[in-house]
């Protein structure tokens, strides 16, 4: 008979061991059967082993140890979805004919390409950048045998000097278009906060100070390149080009940023421009999670033309973000709730 074999670095891999080590009583399997590894061996469930999950060779050897067969399933789990320990571990899996499959949160992920069944969801920035594990444990969820249903959850303590509540909220199937838990459940947090804070006698000042900490970002659109930096910079905030990949010049001309003018933010938070390039070619935006009407703006102002199909937020793009095309091509858009 064959086995499942999890496999993964981290938090990621200690999920794995978790799960195989639950299959044992709660559903009487052998404990041969469902296996959990996780890169620098049983000493990185409770210690950090530095530089395991960077080795692609010590997944492979940990497959050959175990002798892995053909019969077996290797599932590489990888919240970033980038592990090179679980890429090696996939390929000699493909390599010997075991079936492979791969969790990760996010899209077009690089151990997808390695695996026959890769599974992604997406979650969205993460607090702390490359933090992947914040979010991803309680963001998936299974529908229909399926993964593609979210929970966008947001847990704050408060005061921050000496905690007196701890408040977890939990929006199941958010329906607003967008499932980030920093969306859609921090400002639920924070209302019961404040009504908790004064019924315990509490001076919520701080929530307040923070919510004076941020700043209304300013008309920038159709300003240079030049010009709405010292204007952002006013505001102490941080922005780049859509392109990063694309040299800004001082003179180009911002066709719209997101957030959008006139909404409020945390001051020292990033602005992402949207440019246009004078020449006869523009390089195409990233438009996926905007509006219609956010789209078209966008587009529409580096000259391309936008088809919509469906309603909703956008979903999908045609050529993809990245290509360089001429102007007046027509950009075909895939919107859904």
């Amino acid at each position: 008979n064959g086995r499942l074999i999890y496999m993964g670095a981290g938090t990621s891999g200690r999920l794995g061991v978790l799960d195989a080590a639950e299959c044992v009583p709660t559903f009487g399997t052998e404990p041969e059967m469902v296996q959990g590894l996780i890169a620098g061996g049983m000493k990185a469930m409770t210690v950090a082993v530095e530089g395991a999950e960077d080795s692609a060779e010590l997944g492979k050897e940990d497959l050959i140890a175990i002798q892995l067969t053909d019969k077996d399933v290797v599932v590489g789990i990888a919240a970033s979805g980038r592990t090179p320990y679980v890429i090696g571990g996939l390929d000699y899996a493909n390599e010997i004919g075991a079936t492979t499959a791969t969790v990760s949160c996010n899209l077009n992920a690089e151990i997808s390409k390695h695996a026959t069944y890769p599974i992604e969801v997406e979650v969205g920035p993460e607090i702390l950048t490359g933090s992947t594990r914040l979010k991803s444990g309680t963001a998936q969820k299974v529908v229909d045998g399926k993964y593609g249903a979210y929970i966008g959850s947001f847990v704050g303590i408060v005061p921050v000097e000496d905690p007196q509540l701890i408040v977890l909220t939990i929006v199941d199937q958010p329906r607003a278009g967008v499932a980030y838990g920093g969306t859609i459940a921090a400002p639920v947090v924070k209302s019961i906060m404040e009504y908790s804070l004064r019924y315990l006698g509490i001076n919520p000042g701080g929530i307040d100070a923070a919510e004076n900490q941020k700043v209304t970002i300013p008309e920038i659109r159709n300003l240079s390149v030049e010009q709405a930096g010292k204007l952002l910079d006013e505001k102490n905030l941080r922005y780049r080009s859509a392109t990063a990949s694309i040299p800004v010049e001082p003179q180009q001309i911002v066709v719209n940023c997101f957030p959008a003018p006139g909404e409020k933010i945390a001051q020292g938070s990033e602005i992402i421009l949207y440019l246009k390039n004078e020449g006869e070619e523009v390089v195409i935006p990233d438009i996926k999670g905007k509006t219609l009407d956010e789209a078209s703006v966008i587009l529409e102002g580096l000259g391309l033309k936008p088809t919509f199909n469906g309603v909703g937020l956008v979903k999908g793009q045609s050529p993809a973000a990245g290509t360089k095309v001429k102007i007046g091509t027509i950009v075909s858009l895939d919107l859904a709730e």
